[in-house]
């Protein structure tokens, strides 16, 4: 999705920037469903934890997908599952996420208040001295 903001990528008719933005933005509860479904497998390795959580920075990043779809995915509480251990291979790449879902998503915007209200009392959770006990456990095996 980089490519559909990249400078670098010269057009003839910038309209077709646009066109391409648009047709990611369609795919992107595809894209969650992909991701989710790469978690579902038994033994998911390290190394395929990490590329969801990049694919999913990258995609919230360039590609405004419905809140509402975030919201609901699994993915969520396994992202915040992520940061309950600041020991965890994962826990910078979740923050990364993280970053982007609060970043991509302001409270000002009437669309994004359930999405919102389902991250703030897990972000807040984290501050937690026991905070393993407040994090939702992840719905994928680890």
């Amino acid at each position: 999705p980089e490519e559909c903001s990249s400078d670098r990528l010269v057009l003839a008719d910038e309209s077709l920037r646009n066109q391409f933005h648009d047709m990611l933005r369609d795919q992107a509860s595809h894209i969650w469903n992909f991701c989710s479904s790469a978690l579902k497998e038994n033994n998911v390795s390290l190394q395929t934890q990490e590329n969801v959580l990049q694919c999913l920075q990258s995609w919230l990043r360039y590609v405004p997908a419905n809140p509402a779809m975030i919201e609901s995915s699994p993915l969520l509480p396994w992202i915040f599952h992520s940061l309950s251990n600041s020991n965890n291979d994962l826990y910078e790449l979740a923050v990364d996420v993280v970053i982007e879902i609060v970043r991509m998503y302001p409270s000002d915007y009437e669309s994004n208040v359930g999405l919102i209200q389902k991250v703030i009392p897990l972000v807040m959770a984290l501050g937690q001295p026991d905070s393993s006990e407040n994090v939702p456990k992840s719905p994928f095996q680890n």
